[in-house]
């Protein structure tokens, strides 16, 4: 027997029977090419679907989900081809294992809403590719949605995965809804002596000086809380970019600090910067060295 025959006699041995039709290496092969075949289709189409949505003036976040329940159809399509070249009837296949099915969904259950919830986030879309959003203690830019888990970004540079259960059930803050801009609250308190007028238009000031407070909405000063020596202010500005959210926050806690400092502002916490001269003096007086006492250094006999 020469070489290519023993060769072909290799490719249809038949190594299993399924519903009566032998599945044999060649057949296995075949099925494996066309699911990457069909992998490929689901590929490239989905990109073309998501180009071509973008240039047609659909935001990235729906043009994303719709290419990928397209790949998803696709690979499914792919697979059941695949199936169906070795001899698995899909229908028979389904119909047979709906009790393997029941009970690996039972033990997967985590799994099945992760993946319930990835097709309902996909289609309803209540948070998108590029959204700033808040998810318990995490905040950051969604990078990418999957049917198990969605990848957020933060404003630190990690990558959060968050399972999309998650997206469904708990309470997300979409901070990119209506519009990108977010309002940032910065507390602040001051002695129950302190001038209400010049606190608000101190805090005022310091908001409109920094470059990217908005000007409309414009900042808000309000009187939070009256203590028995304390009052509490919230100012409360508005910004165009949430991932500096916490940055222009720590702009304005140093120049409140610094401009209280100057205007004799006090708080529970931040005691006035004393006047020049009394200053000058304080300083003079902890620098000069103490006077020695008599009879100690040798200034004289002791009586």
């Amino acid at each position: 027997m020469d070489l290519p025959t023993q060769i072909e006699k290799v490719f249809h041995y038949p190594m299993v029977t399924l519903s009566g039709v032998a599945v044999t290496p060649a057949a296995l092969l075949i099925a494996i090419f066309i699911f990457l075949v069909f992998r490929s289709i689901a590929h490239v189409i989905g990109f073309a679907i998501r180009e071509g949505l973008k240039r047609h003036g659909q935001s990235d976040g729906a043009a994303a989900a719709i290419s990928q329940i397209t790949h998803y159809v696709i690979m499914f399509l792919g697979l059941a081809i695949a199936l169906n070249t070795i001899g698995v009837n899909v229908n028979a296949l389904i119909a047979g294992s709906a009790g393997l099915l029941v009970g690996i969904g039972l033990g997967l259950q985590n799994v099945t809403s992760n993946f319930v919830s990835g097709l309902i986030v996909l289609i309803e879309r209540p948070v998108k590719r590029g959204d700033v959003i808040k998810v318990g203690d995490g905040c950051g830019t969604v990078v990418d949605i999957g049917l198990r888990a969605t990848r957020i970004r933060t404003f630190d540079d990690v990558m959060l995965i968050i399972p999309n259960m998650e997206l469904i059930s708990a309470r997300v803050v979409n901070q990119s809804e209506p519009t990108f801009n977010v309002r940032t609250t910065v507390p602040v308190t001051v002695s129950a002596t302190c001038d209400i007028d010049s606190v608000r238009d101190t805090l005022l000031e310091i908001a409109n000086a920094h470059e990217l407070v908005m000007e409309d909405p414009s900042p808000v000063v309000r009187l939070k809380a009256l203590g028995d020596s304390k009052l509490d202010f919230d100012l409360l500005c508005w910004i165009p970019e949430p991932s500096k959210e916490s940055e222009i926050a720590s702009d304005l806690r140093f120049a409140i600090v610094k401009t209280f400092r100057e205007k004799g502002i006090a708080t529970p916490f931040l005691p006035p910067e004393p006047a020049p001269e009394k200053a000058k003096k304080e300083n003079e007086a902890a620098a000069a060295p103490e006077a020695p006492k008599p009879g100690l250094l040798g200034g004289g006999d002791p009586a």
